[in-house]
């Protein structure tokens, strides 16, 4: 992983301290979608008012 998504990683982490528990499978999850998008695959994801809104706002930034 590389040292800019390491910092975001830190810092989602630093923010919201209860998700430290499952760091390794945030990092595992991450390189899964990496391969995936290396090979040509995609990420569809999908959500319904709010939850699709704030979704959104995620995806782009």
């Amino acid at each position: 992983m590389e040292n800019k998504v390491y910092k975001h990683l830190e810092l989602l982490i630093e923010r919201y301290p209860v998700l430290s528990a499952c760091k390794q499978s945030i990092i595992e999850a991450y390189e899964i979608l990496e391969r995936s998008y290396v090979n040509g695959g995609k990420l569809l994801v999908c959500g319904n008012g709010g939850s699709s809104a704030t979704l959104v706002i995620l995806l782009v930034n």
